[in-house]
């Protein structure tokens, strides 16, 4: 029911009160907070220094943009990305602040960018958020302003505030300020920001509402809620506003409660708001409501998240940013590729044919120059034209939507999601995706859940591989069944190799991600545009080996059964795979230490002894002992050295 009078009374008010507090901000913000030690005149006292990079930062007294001392971070030797950081506290949830500091290339650099960023944490150290300002410095040492402004989220508490190097090159910081710069708004919707309903049916939501001034009357707050399709306006026809059932937790936090009319498939907003001493105080930034596509499983994914390529079962090993080095890959072991995001027909079908001739599997990309609406038309003729071009494996919509920076166009995900669906219901869609927390949200939204984690950051410091594992089991188990894990693994991206790892670290993360659910690897990155490229690092050797490992061992990985597998050593990840009366056992120690494992096996007839998969790392002539003599009929006992990795098979006893 639209409540097109009660639109006419509450807008003229709600514009009234915005118009009102706009006045004051104007003359009261930015309001600035001062930093500990903002101009380096104590040195590094409050300045934390980031893991590894002390030798590449200090304090000096020349030049200098104010005071007498300010610091230098030099990444010249290596563009490691250095970084220290400052702290801001008692923040004000939701919000708008700026961090800025003067920078410019100390003397001798070399043009470079440099970079701030802030870095929001919760009451119980959780990274919040998270926004970077960057600019390229000249090298003719000119001073200029790096900036960043962010609304932070409304629990936030504190910001860690880091001045970073972001190529090659040396870089003095001076003067650093922070301030507010906007108010929180009146009303903040503090969880369910983003829902998926299904469409044509009715649903009630509870939203978490907080108060910017509390409430102190004993009767509750009427707040209303005004539903909209995105992109129209609260005064719109198509708006219904409803009352909430709502609720107290304390003066200042309510829940509304909302029943949700069946909604056609699209893309809605929610803004609420309340009445208080006669004006109505509303949300700056509505609540989303997005509709699900049902039975969205396309032709292309076995009901186990396996993609048939062709008709067959596909394990992706793939490059991103492959320049135009096919004919390499195809030679090295690849069989897919991030294809080119060329918005050129011609181009784009150029692209195609090349990686079929050289049996190369395309995963492309519909997000050219970061755009998804705007390219939407022309990601639909490409599936229009190109849908049965024998190289294309799937569509992605877009890298990495959940990235704060990429905010606006995150919320045009769904909405081509089911565009493309429509246009193809055989290639399955894929997102890549960087935060735990929203995997349950942009699951939704994909086939394919391609995720990425980069635990090596230092040549030299220590790694925790096991982001790669945890990551991948959080993204399982949100999943449906039938969607496919493929998962990225780092091969390096900067110059300085900081961020390549060893191959012991690669094939850890790579069995990380196989014994965690996932049923592809993509490997970052074969060039970017800083002058990386992987064929000249100590790494690219390798690639054709840790290539051939994974072939050798996909086939059970897509089409096995599971079997329990447990370890005495938790700090060893392992699984089971029974395959053609075969059984296959996947193990990583990703630490660095030597370790004993008992892998115990249960649910199966009594094993032979085994043998190691036979690959550049392992000897199948190495056989694997089967101990029977403790309780359960299969144990093996194993000595394992750090890093070590590998796949063991078994014949299985009967039938």
């Amino acid at each position: 029911m639209k409540h097109r009078n009660l639109l006419r009374i509450l807008l003229p008010v709600s514009l009234t009160l915005i118009t009102a507090a706009a006045g004051f901000a104007a003359d009261a913000l930015p309001k600035d907070i001062p930093l500990k030690n903002a101009g380096f005149e104590d040195g590094l006292a409050g300045i934390s220094v980031g893991n590894n990079f002390a030798s590449q930062v200090s304090i000096v007294d020349s030049p200098v943009h104010g005071g007498n001392k300010a610091v230098k971070i030099d990444a010249s030797e290596k563009s490691n990305m250095p970084f220290i950081s400052n702290v801001a506290n008692d923040l004000t949830g939701a919000a708008t602040y700026q961090f800025s500091v003067w920078a410019r290339v100390a003397p001798g650099s070399p043009a470079v960018q440099a970079a701030v960023k802030m870095e929001n944490y919760n009451a119980l150290g959780k990274n919040t958020s998270g926004a970077y300002g960057k600019v390229m410095l000249p090298a003719d040492g000119a001073w200029k302003q790096v900036s960043v402004t962010e609304q932070v989220d409304a629990d936030s508490t504190r910001s860690n505030l880091l001045f970073r190097v972001m190529g090659k090159g040396a870089v003095i910081f001076d003067d650093a300020t922070f301030a507010l710069t906007k108010e929180p708004p009146e009303v903040i919707v503090t969880s369910n920001q983003q829902m998926v309903i299904t469409p044509n049916r009715s649903r009630r939501i509870t939203y978490f509402l907080t108060f910017r001034q509390p409430w102190t009357d004993k009767n509750l707050p009427e707040i209303t809620a005004a539903l909209r399709p995105v992109g129209t306006q609260m005064d719109s026809s198509e708006t219904t506003l409803m009352r909430a059932y709502v609720g107290r937790a304390d003066n200042q936090k309510f829940t509304a409660n909302i029943t949700i009319p069946a909604l056609a498939a699209g893309d809605y907003a929610l803004d609420f708001g309340y009445y208080r001493d006669g004006k109505f105080l509303k949300t700056a930034e509505p609540a989303y409501l997005f509709t699900s596509v049902e039975n969205r499983k396309p032709k292309n994914l076995t009901d186990k998240g396996t993609i048939l390529f062709h008709g067959k079962p596909f394990f992706p090993i793939g490059m991103y940013h492959p320049g135009d080095n096919y004919k390499l890959l195809s030679e090295n072991g690849f069989n897919a590729v991030q294809g080119n995001g060329s918005l050129d027909m011609g181009e784009f079908k150029d692209s195609l044919d090349k990686a079929q001739k050289y049996g190369l599997a395309v995963d492309v990309p519909l997000y050219g120059g970061g755009q998804v609406r705007k390219n939407l038309a022309n990601s639909l003729e490409k599936i229009q034209k190109f849908a049965d071009h024998p190289a294309i494996l799937c569509w992605k919509i877009k890298d990495e939507p959940d990235i704060a920076s990429n905010k606006d166009i995150a919320l045009e995900v769904p909405g081509a999601y089911r565009a493309l669906k429509a246009a193809d219901p055989n290639h399955p869609i894929e997102l890549t995706m960087a935060y735990d927390a929203t995997l349950g949200f942009w699951k939704n939204f994909c086939d394919i859940v391609q995720i990425d984690r980069y635990p090596v950051r230092s040549a030299t410091g220590p790694s925790d591989l096991t982001a790669v594992s945890s990551f991948s089991r959080n993204a399982k188990s949100v999943m449906e069944p039938w969607q496919n894990l493929t998962f990225d693994v780092q091969s390096g991206w900067t110059l300085d190799l900081g961020t390549q790892p060893t191959v012991p670290q690669a094939r850890s993360m790579v069995y990380l991600a196989l014994t965690s659910g996932a049923k592809g690897i993509f490997w970052y990155s074969m060039t970017e545009g800083s002058g990386w490229d992987l064929t000249k690092t100590p790494f690219w050797p390798h690639m054709k080996d840790i290539n051939g490992e994974i072939k050798a061992i996909s086939e059970p990985i897509l089409s096995g059964e599971n079997v329990p597998v447990q370890t005495s050593n938790l700090q060893v990840h392992v699984m089971g795979l029974k395959y053609q009366n075969k059984f296959y056992v996947f193990f990583t120690n990703p630490t660095t230490s030597d370790l004993d494992a008992t892998f115990r096996i249960s649910g199966l007839n009594k094993l032979n002894d085994g043998k190691f998969v036979n690959t550049a790392f392992t000897n199948s002539n190495e056989k694997v002992k089967v101990d029977h003599s403790v309780s359960g009929p299969n144990n093996i006992n194993m000595k394992l050295k750090g890093l070590q990795s590998g796949t063991m098979v078994f014949d299985i006893s009967g039938k």
